[in-house]
């Protein structure tokens, strides 16, 4: 990922700033289990007099007193061992706690990549126009409200489920989709009426892999095909800002695309359309669409290409709701 030094060095503060934070806080933790544990504490210091004595011996080739300094450090390791399980004290309470355990909050996994973390805060300041963040504070699943959808009226198109039963299963597939987020490639597109809940569904969905620590980028598909054919025609003149948030559409965790239909359907669009969606599939990137649109809509205003990869790699989910009930929701 292409970005200036100086932005490197921001971000690259902030981890070390974790760093230094999660190493005070884990040299806070030990103190205070010896503290209420001295006992504890004088095994630890006699484990490392120990490993410090038996490393001397070694040097010096003294053979014996090798041997007797390892038989004394396992005693002392399971008499440490016995006091823990006392205490209720696990090895996890002397090691340091992660904001990102993938990357030991150092921005890079152990194959020298960037982490999705940072990532993510690539994300955080390139898309602040996106607001994703503000928006999560009020869309999310914890404020999901299945009481404005019908649970009385029997749909024949549906087997005679409710509005309220095919939102239930919506809610369900949404949270087996997160959970299996990492084992299975999965897209999913989201359509119906406007106002019936699937712009609120999709910043649930944002919101939950946000915490999850996955790298999310959200904006409307008419802003996405913009920046894409700007950066087509800007023969390397594009704002920098907007060449990493080009660079983020195809490499983010989770890309959602929020009204589909709604960019103008030419030639370029289309292009620009195809491009993202068939490089995301490729690098198995999962992607969530939102449109107002029917699947014979789609069809009418897409190339085969595309509708082919819709059809092929995406899930549709139609959201039933009424637009009256739904104001709130969408």
């Amino acid at each position: 990922m292409a970005i200036s030094q100086s932005e490197y060095n921001s971000i690259m503060r902030i981890y070390d700033e974790r760093q230094a934070n999660g190493e005070f806080e884990r040299q806070n933790r030990i103190a205070k289990i010896y503290q209420e544990h001295p006992d504890l504490k004088e095994v630890q210091d006699q484990i490392t007099t120990c490993r410090v004595n038996e490393t001397r011996a070694t040097l010096l080739h003294h053979s014996k007193e090798v041997a007797q300094y390892q038989k004394d450090y396992q005693l002392l390791k399971e008499k440490k061992q016995r006091l823990m399980e006392a205490y209720h004290i696990t090895e996890s309470d002397f090691e340091r706690h992660y904001i990102c355990p993938d990357c030991k909050d150092t921005g890079y996994t152990s194959d020298g990549e960037f982490c999705h973390c940072f990532h993510q805060a690539m994300i955080d300041r390139l898309s602040a126009e996106s607001n994703i963040k503000e928006l999560v504070k009020e869309h999310n699943f914890s404020n999901f409200r299945l009481d404005y959808y019908d649970d009385h009226l029997p749909l024949a198109e549906f087997n005679n489920q409710t509005q309220r039963q095919l939102m239930e299963a919506t809610l369900n597939y949404c949270q087996t989709y997160m959970k299996e987020f990492d084992q299975t490639f999965r897209n999913l597109l989201f359509y119906g009426n406007t106002g019936v809940g699937k712009t609120f569904l999709t910043h649930c969905i944002a919101k939950e892999m946000l915490d999850l620590g996955y790298s999310v980028l959200y904006l409307s598909a008419k802003d996405m095909c913009e920046l894409l054919i700007e950066l087509s025609f800007s023969k390397g003149e594009l704002d920098p800002g907007k060449k990493k948030l080009s660079h983020l559409i195809y490499h983010c965790d989770l890309l959602i695309l929020d009204d589909l239909g709604s960019e103008f359907p030419n030639a370029m669009s289309v292009s620009a359309l195809f491009d993202c969606l068939d490089k995301r599939i490729n690098r198995k990137k999962s992607t969530i669409l939102s449109t107002n649109l029917s699947p014979n809509q789609l069809k009418k205003i897409y190339t085969d290409r595309i509708f082919s990869r819709l059809t092929g790699y995406y899930s549709f989910t139609k959201v039933i709701g009424n637009d009256n009930r739904m104001k709130h929701m969408d």
